[in-house]
């Protein structure tokens, strides 16, 4: 009989992987797969790559783990609210942070899938299915997709990750079996027990597998073959505290870490003004304290260094180091830093010659003139480049957002196409102007604007820019962006557009 560790989803919880290993060694388990996502929404993605990548397990990609590693736009998955979307935004940005290079190489180079032969029969690792590492298969998912699935990839087993939930189903499959088993999550659970999981596959023969888990219903033979398949679901106990206390310092949000007392993502919408959120040490009082004008003016700054001329950049500096003194921030925003950038930027274009290297840096980074091309510049500053669905539905969405609110882009953004920083920028300039006109409509475009687009990839577009940069004002935009974005967040987060106080700077 062989006996088989799988489990996957650690995403950052290197308390609760501690916790999986020492109970998969506890039952004397040696063999053990990995279905991705190291990374993402928990406070210590290095560490936990650096303790799977010690065990020399295989592993797979993930969803979080191409994302991260490709530095794709966002991480792939399905959120249901708007605060699932800020909480997204949120842990993408941070974790993009937290990752080497090296690491970023690592998780970007791992296989989607990977083959094993176990007793003549044919077993596949994935992340969420070996079509895409982002695709919701769930416990109902209709038999005849999952045997199609396995049949387009001559599976007899197929073992999966994803959604958080441990399951093992098999179906009559031509003159065999076929079995789908899902690991659950070591770090964050969706099933209502806060207990980290994994999953014992047990093979062998009929009467020692149904000996060995009587409980397991799915226990079947594996496709054509003489063994058989068994699973049961270990449920290990540690303490989340200390990881959302670890989230709190880090800046994540509380609405995250709350799924790790609970064992549920499931929750109200964007909490009103005065909600309760946790902190480092405690609990605080979250109001809206946001100024309209300053945040305006922080928008249209902002899109003037990514775009405009260098004589105008110079004063938008300036601007944006004073709009911004009031910014809520997170931990992992060093604003020591920030200013001693801005006082490098500040200087720097003073001069002639500081001037032009601002304009060649932001060319050699961006592409401004002559247009981004991948072999030239850094990255591009189109959110079209990193939309998760097609670059056509994503110029469609912001055309539509643009009409609905009357937005015009002025000449001073040229030809740039409708996702580019600079034009969703002056948008949410835009929005918020017509706040103060007592326009409600404007107020909720503002708010859903910056769910479905600028969360989900300014946020890298600004700390990819903060550490490329050699030039210190457009180091200086990146910095302030995120710092921005993240202050952004909190005040959409905790401020009910319609009941939000739209007082003056």
């Amino acid at each position: 009989m062989r006996r088989i560790a799988l489990y996957g989803d650690v995403h950052g919880n290197v308390p609760a992987l501690e916790a999986v290993l020492a109970d998969i060694a506890s039952h004397g388990v040696e063999e053990r797969w990995c279905a991705g996502d190291l990374v993402g929404y928990g406070p210590r993605p290095a560490e936990a790559v650096a303790c799977v990548r010690s065990l020399g397990d295989p592993v797979v990609q993930g969803n979080w783990d191409r994302a991260i590693g490709a530095h794709l736009g966002d991480c792939g998955s399905t959120f249901r609210t708007p605060e699932e979307m800020l909480d997204g935004a949120e842990s993408f940005g941070f974790t993009i942070r937290s990752i080497t290079p090296p690491d970023a190489g690592y998780l970007c180079s791992l296989p989607r899938t990977a083959g094993f032969e176990v007793d003549c029969a044919r077993f596949l690792l994935c992340h969420a299915s070996p079509r895409r590492t982002a695709e919701d298969l769930q416990e109902d998912t209709p038999p005849s997709v999952l045997i199609g699935i396995a049949a387009d990839n001559d599976a007899d087993v197929v073992c999966c990750a994803h959604t958080h939930i441990p399951y093992h189903r098999s179906f009559p499959a031509g003159e065999g079996t076929v079995h789908w088993v899902n690991a659950g999550s070591v770090g964050r659970q969706r099933d209502g027990d806060p207990r980290a999981k994994w999953v014992e596959l047990i093979i062998g023969a009929k009467n020692e597998v149904l000996a060995e888990v009587p409980e397991d219903i799915a226990a079947r033979r594996i496709g054509t073959t003489d063994s058989w398949l068994g699973t049961y679901v270990h449920r290990v106990a540690y303490d989340p505290e200390p990881v959302v206390r670890e989230m709190a310092k880090a800046g994540l949000p509380a609405t995250l870490s709350a799924a790790l007392r609970t064992g549920s993502e499931v929750r109200d919408m964007l909490a009103p003004t005065g909600a309760t959120e946790v902190s480092g040490i405690g609990t605080r009082l979250s109001s809206c304290s946001c100024s309209i004008d300053s945040r305006i003016v922080s928008y249209e700054s902002l899109a003037s260094i990514f775009n405009d001329d260098v004589a105008d950049v110079a004063v938008s500096v300036r601007r944006l180091r004073m709009s911004m003194r009031d910014c809520r921030t997170g931990p992992h925003v060093d604003l020591d830093l920030v200013a001693e950038t801005f006082e490098q930027a500040d200087l720097v274009l003073r001069s002639v010659v500081g001037r032009a290297a601002f304009e060649a840096e932001r060319e050699r980074m961006y592409g401004r003139g002559k247009g981004f091309d991948p072999f030239a510049n850094v990255l591009s500053s189109s959110e079209l480049t990193y939309a998760a669905g097609t670059p056509a539905e994503t110029m469609t969405s912001l055309g539509a957002a643009y009409k609905r609110t009357g937005f015009v882009r002025v000449a001073a953004l040229g030809e740039r196409d409708p996702g580019d920083i600079a034009v969703e920028l002056r948008f949410m300039a835009h929005c918020l102007r017509g706040c103060l006109t007592g326009n409600p409509d404007t107020a909720t475009a503002a708010r859903r604007f910056f769910v479905e687009h600028l969360s989900t990839w300014a946020m890298l577009f600004a700390v990819v820019t903060a550490r490329e940069a050699k030039d210190p004002v457009v180091r200086y935009a990146g910095f302030a962006l995120d710092a921005f974005l993240v202050c952004e967040a909190l005040t959409l987060r905790h401020a009910v557009p319609e009941g939000c106080d739209l007082h003056h700077a």
